[in-house]
């Protein structure tokens, strides 16, 4: 189980609804099961992200309590999220998280612990700390391919553990 979490409070943390799609694909062909998760403000996110998407999702958008969230969170063998809430969940619970940032700082915020990774471009610009952004080419110009080795490096040390 993949589970993928694209909803963020601020539009500037928020990763293109195509990228997600490409990301879910790429977890179906690797023989993962994805769920997309997040709160009842996220469906429309994620409606975008499913009708981007060629592979079958499990879309639990706005139907789960925290506490089932933590159990699928604690089910899964990675999650990819953004700089938010369910990113710190996964981690306390142990979970390896793929964490996306762009406008926030990752030293600041986490996600904190071992077997994580960040996923980040390193603009000039970036942290910029700005719930809009007129540019937001810290998160558009990332590419589900750096994603996706961002979760090969994770899943392979999971696989060694």
């Amino acid at each position: 189980l993949a589970v993928l979490h694209p909803g963020a409070r601020w539009a500037s943390k928020l990763w293109p609804p195509a990228s997600w799609g490409s990301l879910a694909e790429w977890f179906h062909g690797q023989g993962f099961q994805v769920a997309v998760t997040g709160s009842a403000a996220d469906r429309q996110l994620v409606a975008g992200i499913t009708a981007q998407c060629r592979a079958p999702l499990l879309n639990l958008a706005g139907s789960t309590s925290l506490a089932q969230l933590a159990g699928i969170l604690r089910q899964a063998r990675l999650a990819v999220t953004t700089d938010t809430g369910a990113m710190h969940l996964a981690a306390a619970l142990g979970t390896p998280v793929a964490a996306l940032f762009g406008p926030t700082a990752p030293w600041r915020t986490g996600p904190f612990g071992s077997g994580h990774r960040v996923v980040r471009l390193g603009l000039s610009c970036s942290p910029c700390f700005k719930r809009q952004c007129p540019d937001p080419r810290c998160l558009n110009d990332l590419y589900p391919a750096m994603v996706e080795a961002a979760c090969e490096k994770i899943l392979s040390r999971v696989a060694i553990s």
